[in-house]
C-alpha cells in the first residue's frame, strides 16, 4: 500500500517534474501499488512535496493495535476520542479509484 494523490494537472503528454510544479494536491487515499498498473501508469520519477509545499492529509487510521493520527504516512500519536471524532479516516481506494476521480473532475471543467 502506498498513499496515492490526485493532483490538479491536466497534459496530453506525461508529466515532467516542473510540468506538475504547484499543482494542488486534491485529494488522497491509500492504495495497492497494482493501481499503477491497472491504470496503465507509470513511476516516472520523483518530485519532492515540499518542492511546492504540498502539505498531506492529517487523518485517524486503525493499523495495527489502534487508532492512530497520520500526516500522510507519518505516524504522529495515538488518537484521542476528539481526534477521533474530528479528522477524516484514510480513504482506501480500489484500483481504478484515482483514474474514477480524475475522470470526475475533468467532466467538472467541462
Amino acid at each position: 500500500m502506498f498513499l496515492a494523490g490526485l493532483f490538479d494537472w491536466f497534459g496530453t503528454e506525461p508529466p515532467r517534474a516542473m510540468d506538475i510544479a504547484g499543482a494542488a494536491l486534491l485529494e488522497a487515499g491509500s492504495a495497492h501499488i497494482k493501481t499503477i498498473q491497472e491504470t496503465g501508469g507509470v513511476i516516472l520519477g520523483l518530485r519532492p512535496l515540499e518542492a511546492d509545499a504540498v502539505v498531506l492529509p492529517r487523518y485517524v487510521d486503525a493499523p495495527g493495535s489502534g487508532p492512530g493520527v497520520y500526516d500522510g504516512l507519518r505516524w504522529v500519536g495515538a488518537a484521542t476520542a476528539e481526534e477521533m471524532r474530528e479528522l477524516p479516516t484514510c480513504e482506501v481506494w480500489g484500483y481504478r479509484m484515482i483514474q474514477i476521480k480524475a475522470q470526475r473532475r475533468w467532466q467538472e471543467r467541462q
